[in-house]
């Protein structure tokens, strides 16, 4: 063979893998390009379901705290208006007319004497009570009930205006306007809820 012939020879064979390995490197670059296609597809879906995922659980956080937040605003006004029931409460006992301001206070101090009690009046209502609470007191009891035949009426003011407290030896009992309404706040509570709230639940 012509050293021609084995030239072109050569160069064709060195072509012809030169081809083939263009061609494989084609081949793997498609394959290369098409996987990374997946894997950024795969790489954006977990990515989208992730910030979907985080997205929702944000809007359930702070839904959650709105709630929260209207139901404390929403418990913190009841319990303002049932505060004013309760003052309101409190001002139409002090309104009462002497006789039966005196008489109200008097059942308190007949169910809690045991004989030998100081009475300490409120300064606000020592001079409408200073006459009328130990007969008030007498009435309510009835006749015979000798542990109040030696309770008295002290000079001495209770720690509050109105209502009265009763001291002995061993016991101090705050019969106060606010201490009676107080007694009464929890069944007070429930009808003013109520009326001023009908469609809740209690």
């Amino acid at each position: 063979m012509a050293l021609a012939d084995i030239l072109a020879r050569i160069e064709a064979d060195a072509a012809g893998e030169a081809a083939e390995i263009v061609a494989a490197a084609e081949a793997a670059a498609m394959l290369v390009a098409a996987e990374s296609a997946e894997s950024a597809e795969r790489l954006h879906a977990t990515a989208v379901e992730r910030a979907r995922r985080e997205a929702q659980r944000d809007a359930d956080t702070l839904l959650a705290g709105a709630r929260l937040s209207a139901r404390d605003r929403a418990l913190a006004a009841r319990a303002e208006l049932i505060d004013e029931v309760m003052e309101l409460a409190r001002m139409a006992l002090a309104e009462l007319d002497d006789e039966q301001y005196a008489r109200l206070l008097a059942g308190h101090v007949a169910s809690a004497a045991r004989g030998g009690e100081r009475i300490l009046l409120g300064g606000e209502d020592r001079e409408r009570l200073r006459d009328r609470i130990l007969p008030s007191v007498s009435s309510v009891a009835g006749e015979g009930v000798a542990a109040l035949d030696d309770l008295a009426v002290s000079d001495e003011d209770a720690p509050f205006a109105r209502g009265v407290m009763l001291v002995g030896s061993r016991v101090r009992t705050d019969i106060s306007l606010e201490a009676i309404v107080a007694e009464r706040r929890g069944p007070l509570e429930m009808v003013v809820a109520d009326v001023l709230f009908p469609a809740e639940e209690q």
